[in-house]
């Protein structure tokens, strides 16, 4: 005689499951990509629950910090990615009250990382750098501006945006900020800014530096293109006991940006050099005596 074989009952876990599953399925969305996109917290071992200390947003060639700077937006193709390098200090007990070895754990919004993820190989009072390469998620639209968080098992995100662009529709940059000018001499001024943060979509080549000796009724171009993507620069061969004013502006594929924050800066008084020739020496030697103008 043939046995009866008793049927399986799925538990209600299975059941949610299967119907996440067949709902994930239904917008084009695999179990695999979803469920193996990372870890929950409870499943690192001994994990160590410190803060982010640390952090570094590389686009192209420039580089943010969007702990210190909150506001900043990063602009980038949507066919290319940025990177994020950031540091969590360990406490000296994990979580389980232990010092010994363990790991860590850390989690984002950005589209593709589910669940947040554990870091091995972790000890007490450490600091564990991480470094991650984010894309463009075809779950968001090809051209919006993305907020982004990170945070660990401890309370406070860290967050900036991304404004993320179709390649065909690059733009000039925004303009640098934060211009300052200081004398450093009778003839010479030096020149600092901060880069903008939204680059057009195509990466900063160099600056455009203007400058007014009439407060900024009327501007000449000192350097039409410095050809570099440093933030800084020097003006030299200045009148001394003269007030100048300047301006910066960002340059990229497309051209120049609006102008910078003006900022002004006035040379010292030079000094007069006067030669007194000792000529009752007989030797026809003399000396320099420099006197303030």
């Amino acid at each position: 005689m043939f046995g009866t074989k008793r049927a399986n009952h799925p538990d209600k876990h299975s059941i949610m499951l299967i119907f996440a599953s067949m709902l994930l399925a239904s917008i084009g969305i695999s179990t695999s990509s979803v469920f193996a996109m990372g870890q929950a917290p409870g499943t690192c071992d001994n994990r160590y629950d410190g803060q982010i200390t640390s952090m570094t947003v590389t686009n192209g060639n420039q580089s943010y910090d969007p702990i210190t700077n909150h506001d900043i937006v990063l602009q980038t193709d949507n066919d290319k990615s940025y990177s994020i390098t950031f540091t969590i200090h360990t406490p000296s007990q994990s979580s389980q009250g232990n010092s010994l070895g363990g790991s860590t754990w850390y989690d984002t919004s950005a589209p593709g990382y589910w669940m947040g993820f554990c870091v091995n190989g972790v000890g007490p009072n450490q600091d564990v750098t991480v470094t991650q390469r984010l894309e463009h998620s075809g779950s968001i639209a090809p051209e919006t501006t993305q907020t982004v968080s990170w945070h660990t098992f401890m309370s406070g995100d860290i967050t900036y945006k991304v404004k993320w662009v179709n390649p065909s529709s690059k733009t000039a940059p925004d303009a640098p900020t934060s211009l300052s000018a200081k004398a450093v001499s009778s003839s010479k001024i030096n020149l600092r800014w901060t880069a903008p943060t939204a680059n057009g979509g195509s990466p900063i080549t160099g600056y455009e530096i203007e400058r007014s000796d009439d407060n900024g009724t009327t501007w000449s171009v000192i350097s039409p293109n410095t050809g570099k993507t440093v933030t800084v620069y020097s003006d030299t061969r200045l009148s001394s006991n003269t007030t100048y004013t300047y301006r910066v502006s960002a340059i990229n594929s497309v051209g120049a940006s609006d102008p910078s924050n003006t900022s002004s800066a006035t040379t010292p008084p030079g000094q007069i050099v006067a030669k007194i020739k000792m000529g009752q020496l007989g030797d026809g030697s003399s000396i320099q005596i420099k006197l303030d103008h």
